[in-house]
């Protein structure tokens, strides 16, 4: 699960994300790696000053 920010955030300039991207896109087509957004709608939740690892 990522925040939608993470999405939007540039960092690295557009060659990178666009690699991040293709990478993440790769993964999840493979099947190794499933990806839920939480949209900016949601505003404030809990699991924002926390981390979570799913395994």
């Amino acid at each position: 699960m990522v925040d939608e920010a993470v999405l939007r955030r540039v960092v690295g300039g557009p060659d990178v994300i666009a690699e991040q991207i293709t990478h993440v896109v790769r993964l999840l087509e493979a099947g190794w790696v499933r990806l839920r957004v939480l949209p900016y709608g949601v505003g404030a939740y809990q699991l924002l000053q926390s981390m979570l690892t799913l395994m």
